[in-house]
């Protein structure tokens, strides 16, 4: 599954139920995300 937060692209892992943040989308992605 993919989530497109604000044009910064991250991958949602339901089978661990984690989310993967490229290196160069974790500044301001995990603020819209919690």
């Amino acid at each position: 599954c993919c989530i497109a937060d604000l044009g910064l692209a991250v991958r949602f892992v339901s089978e661990s139920n984690e989310v993967d943040l490229p290196p160069t989308s974790r500044q301001g992605t995990k603020r819209y995300m919690a």
